[in-house]
C-alpha cells in the first residue's frame, strides 16, 4: 500500500510499471498511449 501510494503521486510512470506487471495487455496499451 505504501509503495503504490508513494509511486502514484511521486511518478505516474512507476504506477504504470506496476499495472503492466498485473496486466501486461493493459500495460502495453497504457505505454502506447503515453508514448503517443
Amino acid at each position: 500500500m505504501a509503495r503504490s501510494a508513494t509511486s502514484t503521486p511521486a511518478r505516474p510512470r512507476s504506477g504504470a510499471s506496476v499495472r503492466s506487471r498485473e496486466l501486461p495487455l493493459e500495460g502495453r496499451v497504457l505505454l502506447l498511449v503515453t508514448l503517443a
